[in-house]
């Protein structure tokens, strides 16, 4: 027994001067019965001096830690590296901390780039911790002029090109549903209907709910044929302060939009195509013929007599059974295609998108094509002046149906009235009940929008923060 276990203390003997120590002491226990007969080891003690000296020694390490003007940061998190082992700054920025002369320091702070620093012989170490300007340095367009998002202190939400872009969207606030906070994104009914979008509810008795949309420095009614392709940015201004620049009509909030630009370099050419697929996620609860005769039935009064369909079973409204939401609606594909054109040199960049969309409504007979194209120059002659033009010409036609009408009358519609006649055509109003189906594939609603935004502008460059620009444009539709 004892033999295995110094077998097995010589063997933690290896690890170094602890294992020395440990050897030293469970050995003068396991021998200091007078009748061992075992032969006490040599331990080898001027080893252990030598291992003892050779020990890195801790010292106290303490400084300032402050930012790049020296202002003190309290609560910076000082670590020892590659450990759990570390300490804050205090209300002053000060702090202490026992470690190994080889060990490396790191201070980490919210909003500031981490930093390291090895100890090697210093015991009073002070740094000053960097701004961290990846964050800091993105641009917020506010109002009149873009703005870091450091200096903004207003209830803004903002969206970026790739985060619209990412469900393939057919507009713009189908691109940012669900991504704003505070903000209500409902769509209007079919394919190319819109959205009606409240951000702060119902602010002005006159101007409705829906907010004001400015495009590029441009007042607009609605944004709904713009092609969000074009969005580089789309930032909602939903606190009260808007009024200050915008008066009575930015109540409801503002919707800033910011298009894509040309950039100095090579022609870039973007062409990208996609087919979306949409279906009837659920449907109305509808009574099918058994049930509306079982309804009838028990709420007869006089149960001794038969009524004609019970008489006969194969009476032709028994046997007139249709399914309302499968005849009026179904499976819908969107082609969706853009090319975008961008470059342009020192003085001088272009870009040129055209889009076109086609897209089935998943009820029968609704549709909505668009064609539009976007053209947006800037020259700049020298550093103080610039000129530019922005155009945006669209074409829509939207194939729709009296959306009221053809849900109302599905709903409302005795089970068991036929839709077709033997002949297969369709059944014409019955007992003042209109025939959806009829309703819906014949009645046609064409509505067509040629609309224009043209807008040229000047712009000279007073002072690096002061600039002043003139625009005139058109809004034609």
């Amino acid at each position: 027994m004892k033999l295995k276990l110094l077998r097995k203390i010589w063997h933690m003997s290896k690890l170094g001067v602890y294992g020395i120590l440990l050897q030293m002491v469970l050995t003068e226990v396991l021998y200091a019965s007078p009748d061992n007969i075992l032969s006490r080891p040599k331990i080898d003690r001027s080893r252990i001096s030598e291992m003892i000296g050779s020990m890195p020694a801790q010292v106290t390490i303490n400084g300032v830690v402050g930012d790049e003007n020296g202002e003190p940061l309290p609560g910076v998190s000082i670590l020892l590296k590659g450990t759990s082992s570390g300490t804050t700054t205090d209300f002053n920025g000060n702090y202490t901390i026992r470690a190994n002369a080889g060990d490396i320091l790191q201070f980490s702070y919210i909003s500031y780039v981490t930093q390291e620093v090895e100890i090697g012989n210093q015991s009073v170490i002070n740094v000053s911790l960097l701004p961290d300007t990846e964050q800091l340095e993105e641009i917020l367009v506010i109002g009149y002029s873009p703005v870091a998002r450091e200096k903004v202190l207003g209830a803004i939400s903002s969206v970026e090109s790739k985060d619209i872009l990412q469900n393939t969207p057919a507009n713009a606030f189908e691109g940012v549903q669900g991504r704003l906070a505070g903000v209500q994104i409902l769509s209007n009914g079919g394919p190319g209907a819109g959205f009606d979008v409240k951000i702060r509810g119902i602010s002005t008795f006159s101007s409705g709910t829906s907010p004001l949309f400015v495009v590029d420095g441009q007042q607009l009614e609605n944004i709904d044929n713009i092609d969000p392709n074009d969005i580089e940015s789309l930032e909602v201004l939903k606190d009260g302060a808007t009024a200050a620049i915008y008066g009575s009509r930015g109540a409801n909030g503002v919707v800033l939009i910011t298009t894509k630009s040309g950039s100095s370099g090579e022609l870039k050419v973007n062409l990208s195509a996609n087919t979306i697929i949409s279906s009837l996620a659920g449907g109305l609860p509808l009574s099918n013929t058994r049930q509306r005769l079982y309804y009838e039935s028990i709420r007869r009064t006089n149960t001794t007599t038969l009524t004609g369909n019970e008489r006969d079973s194969l009476s032709l409204l028994n046997r007139n059974s249709f399914d309302l939401q499968d005849l009026i609606t179904r499976t819908a594909v969107r082609h969706q295609v853009n090319l975008a054109l961008s470059g342009g040199g020192e003085k001088t960049q272009v870009y040129w998108n055209m889009g076109f969309q086609d897209q089935e409504g998943v009820v029968v007979n609704s549709s909505y094509q668009r064609a539009n194209s976007r053209f947006k120059l800037t020259f700049r002659p020298n550093k103080k002046l610039t000129f530019g033009t922005n155009q945006n010409i669209s074409y829509e036609e939207r194939l729709g149906i009296n959306e009221g009408q053809v849900f109302q009358q599905m709903v409302e519609r005795i089970a068991y009235f036929p839709v077709f006649e033997p002949n297969g055509t369709l059944t014409p109003e019955i007992a003042g009940r209109q025939n959806p189906v009829a309703e819906a594939t014949l009645r046609t609603i064409r509505q067509r929008n040629f609309r224009a935004q043209i807008f040229n502008y000047g712009e000279y460059k007073i002072l690096p923060t002061l600039s002043f620009k003139s625009t005139l444009g058109i809004n034609f539709r």
